[in-house]
């Protein structure tokens, strides 16, 4: 299964953002190839981080069916903490992503409500590349699917404006997949 997830985010005032995303879907492993379902979101940042409360964002988003298939929109909120660990050069951080996913239309063999938890940690390497791990456990749609995950990858800045990431994952439990690899690319624009 290969998904081509493009991405476009825009800052609309301080501290808020809107997105659009637009996915294809591609592979032996998938039974709805092409465009995937289309999501519309928004977050806000409520707060800099300080020396005792971590940066506290919370994002909603709308997910719209394009298969003949899909049916409702479907819904899902997000809730992210990230604090720095001590002082040091190295920039450690320690991240907190829980995630809700609303099914509006759910099929007899899917869940109505599903969640995810992300626990994750990163570091500089370098003054340009950090060292991300994290450790991963979400419910699928399909109600007797839940996955863990243990991941790792590297995000590395070529310039200001251009962004790399690469990550691998191995699950764990008989559930979860074997492996899941994630390659991105972020390019911002000004105006």
């Amino acid at each position: 299964h290969f998904r081509l997830e493009p991405r476009f985010e825009f800052g609309l005032w301080r501290n808020l953002e809107a997105e659009v995303t637009v996915p294809f879907n591609y592979g032996s492993a998938v039974d709805d190839k092409g465009i995937g379902d289309v999501e519309v979101a928004a977050l806000y940042n409520f707060n800099q981080e300080t020396l005792l409360f971590p940066a506290l964002a919370i994002s909603g988003a709308a997910i719209f069916p394009t298969s003949d298939e899909g049916e409702g929109v479907d819904t899902r909120a997000k809730f992210i903490a990230t604090k720095a660990i001590g002082r040091s050069a190295l920039f450690h951080r320690l991240h907190l992503n829980v995630v809700w996913n609303h099914n509006a239309e759910a099929l007899e063999d899917e869940r109505d409500d599903y969640y995810s938890a992300i626990i994750g940690y990163d570091r500089a390497i370098t003054a340009d590349a950090f060292l991300v791990l994290d450790l991963v456990r979400e419910q699928q749609k399909d109600q007797d699917q839940t996955y863990n995950l243990l991941e790792a990858g590297i995000r590395y800045q070529c310039n200001p404006l251009t962004v790399f990431t690469f990550g691998v994952g191995t699950g764990i439990g008989d559930d979860s997949p074997d492996f899941r690899a994630v390659v991105g690319f972020q390019r911002s624009l000004t105006f």
